[in-house]
């Protein structure tokens, strides 16, 4: 048996949508990456030319975006362009994005194709993240509230779907110095989305004959969510990039539109509780602070466009909870009146607002002396309507003394959706890359479709196992096969992965996902006493033929028994007469010794059920057949029969006398 691709001790490696262990995904040709990276181009304005004073003209082209108005790039630390010290970006270059010389509106804007993600977006996968500083050089102008960031969703024929826009700072949010304001909002995209224009406007002049306003870090990020039932508020813990703490020059905090006198402190630092005082269970080592000695805006906030949930919210079926963390309190300053709370307010597509809730503040009172922090939470049910939720994290400075800063802390803030519909099953499958057939046995890996199926989306991890027993719920999903708990591999809203477990029968069998919201629909597959497939993913299908995954030498876990050159990207070589190959299936029946359904793996084992081979007519004998080290998947290593050349020989196998349900090939090649 080949130790290269036996897998005894490995935490199992199968997920949605199906099965990327053995570097078979790895091996095929990577895509243009439009998920989880920076799709605006030259967001932060460092490609091409920059002005090196304000009221020069401005550049030529900015590469990535098409330019109206003065809109130019200018430079940090020179004319009255923003110092690279400024309160603003991080991770800044040398070049940020700026009104321009003139007094005509002045913005650009860049279309991105989304269309490589088109199958999770029509899913009802993503999430979107959207954000980029504004601010200006020198004092603040009036009219930098008049500048905004948008990004335009359109479908295939270019309609607009949804449009999320992050409104540039108020005056008063900036301290009236020169700053680079973070604005963001993040939401979750409908189905059809293929692109999005983005627009970085900066309105026009409000006096003089030029245009102060700036703009930097420009960014749009795609990501895999769900938007039920996991906290929706980006850095709601406060640890984000927590290197950005210098309460001599503060820096923003992430996610969070900010007033600049909002940071982040560290437990135990500064006078500030410590780890032992009352707070968060989970803390980690920051929370949320107000620095200044100022009343007004001393708030935080994030927007959440829902508008993707707009059916659900319109029939009343989607609620949710408000939770923080809040207190105050110092060495010698155990009486402090400050304090903080969190609000959330719903607004329709008009902008109209809607009801919304409060948690908090933790008063002096509530404290009774005590320093650190105390739970506060409140839930209702979304109003009809509501299309953007926006979440504002108050610092209520009620001390009168100016010479001391607020005195007040929040933490582990937490905005989460649930929808109260139950689950349904639209579908059952064996893992579509092994087959996806409509029949399973004890011990198959199998996919089940529908609706609401979960509220998060993950797999399992070796967090939720028990020793070496797997789960069989994962974040309150849990999935029965004839009244017997399966184990559940991945969930999502629209997907679950179980093992089916032992015992299920011969028989039409019910399959039930249940969840908070109750459980599902009955849905009645056929269990059979085997119901084999071999790994054979869709891309394996060449000119009409299509291939198992079937590995050689000399690390059987690399390259595969297909012509060479099938695949673009894809380590190939034909298997030679009398060379062994490793191939991966599911459904393949009981081993010995006996190894239960949940249960890793531990060593060798072998079918019970007689496996028999052929490849181009011939046999092919079997050296090992029986589990890998993957829970469910069966490993099986057959020498290849001494038959002349073919580029598409025919795989076929019986188990127990029963005919594969798949049509394979496999090249094989003298040399």
């Amino acid at each position: 048996m080949h130790t290269g691709a036996f897998r005894g001790t490995e935490v199992p490696g199968w997920f949605q949508p199906t099965f990327a262990v053995i570097a078979v995904m790895a091996a095929l040709p990577i895509q243009a990456q439009t998920l989880n990276r920076n799709l605006v181009v030259n967001g932060g304005a460092e490609n091409g030319a920059a002005v090196q004073a304000i009221g020069d003209p401005q550049v030529g082209q900015v590469p990535g975006w098409t330019v109206t108005g003065p809109f130019s790039v200018g430079t940090y630390d020179v004319s009255e362009f923003p110092s690279s010290t400024d309160y603003g970006p991080t991770d800044r270059g040398a070049k940020l994005f700026y009104g321009g010389s003139g007094t005509d509106h002045s913005y650009a804007t860049q279309l991105i194709d989304l269309s490589g993600a088109s199958s999770e977006i029509d899913g009802g996968k993503v999430k979107f993240y959207f954000s980029g500083y504004i601010g200006s050089g020198g004092a603040v102008p009036a009219n930098i509230q008049q500048a905004f960031l948008k990004a335009e969703f359109l479908n295939g024929s270019g309609v607009t779907l949804l449009t999320a826009v992050a409104p540039g700072p108020k005056f008063e949010e900036d301290d009236g110095v020169s700053n680079m304001m973070l604005r963001e909002i993040t939401g979750f995209l409908p189905p059809n989305i293929r692109t999005v224009r983005v627009t970085v406007d900066l309105a026009t002049a409000d006096s003089g004959s030029y245009n102060t306003l700036a703009a930097d870090n420009i960014s749009l990020v795609l990501a895999t969510e769900s938007l039920y039932g996991v906290n929706l508020l980006v850095n709601g813990d406060a640890e984000t990039n927590p290197d950005q703490i210098d309460f001599a020059n503060d820096k923003p905090v992430a996610g969070w539109n900010v007033h600049s006198q909002i940071t982040v402190g560290t437990w135990g630092d500064y006078n500030f509780p410590s780890a032992t005082d009352p707070g968060p269970p989970d803390r980690g080592q920051y929370f949320f602070i107000c620095w200044g000695d100022r009343a007004a805006d001393n708030r935080a906030y994030q927007f959440v466009d829902i508008s993707a949930a707009k059916q659900m919210i319109d029939s009343g079926q989607v609620s949710y909870k408000l939770s923080g963390w809040f207190g105050s309190g110092q060495d010698g300053d155990t009486d402090s009146p400050d304090n903080a709370d969190l609000q959330v307010a719903f607004y329709d597509a008009s902008g109209n607002g809607l009801p919304g809730l409060q948690v908090g503040p933790v008063t002096a009172q509530d404290r009774n002396g005590q320093i650190g922090m105390f739970q506060r939470s409140g839930s209702g049910t979304v109003p009809v309507g509501a299309r953007l939720a926006r979440i504002d994290l108050n610092f209520n400075r009620l001390t009168q003394d100016v010479t001391i800063n607020t005195n007040a802390y929040a933490d582990s803030l937490s905005f989460v959706l649930t929808n109260a519909t139950p689950p349904s099953i639209g579908g059952i499958i064996s893992l579509g890359d092994f087959g996806a057939l409509p029949n399973f046995t004890s011990g198959s890996l199998i996919e089940i479709y529908g609706s609401n199926l979960a509220t998060s989306r993950r797999k399992w991890s070796g967090a939720d196992f028990n020793g070496s027993n797997a789960p069989t719920s994962l974040d309150g999903t849990s999935v029965t096969v004839n009244n017997k708990s399966a184990f559940v591999a991945f969930i999502s809203p629209e997907q679950v992965n179980v093992q089916v477990p032992d015992g299920v029968g011969t028989d039409s069998v019910p399959v039930v996902v249940t969840t908070a919201a109750g459980s599902s629909n009955v849905f009645t597959v056929k269990a059979m006493p085997t119901a084999a497939g071999m790994l054979a993913p869709a891309a394996f299908k060449v000119n009409g033929k299509h291939y198992v995954a079937a590995f050689v030498g000399p690390d059987y876990q690399s390259t595969f028994a297909l012509p060479a050159g099938a695949i673009s990207g894809v380590p190939s070589r034909p298997a030679r007469p009398n060379e062994e190959i490793v191939i991966y299936g599911v459904g393949f029946g009981p081993v010995t010794p006996d190894t239960p359904a949940g249960v890793l793996p531990s060593g060798a084992t072998t079918l019970t059920t007689p496996l028999q081979a052929t490849i181009g007519g011939a046999p092919a004998t079997a050296t090992y057949h029986g589990l890998s080290g993957f829970i469910g998947i069966y490993q099986v290593q057959l020498v290849v029969p001494a038959i002349a050349d073919n580029d598409a020989a025919p795989l076929n196998f019986t188990l127990g006398g029963v005919p594969g349900a798949q049509t394979l090939y496999i090249a094989v090649k003298q040399q």
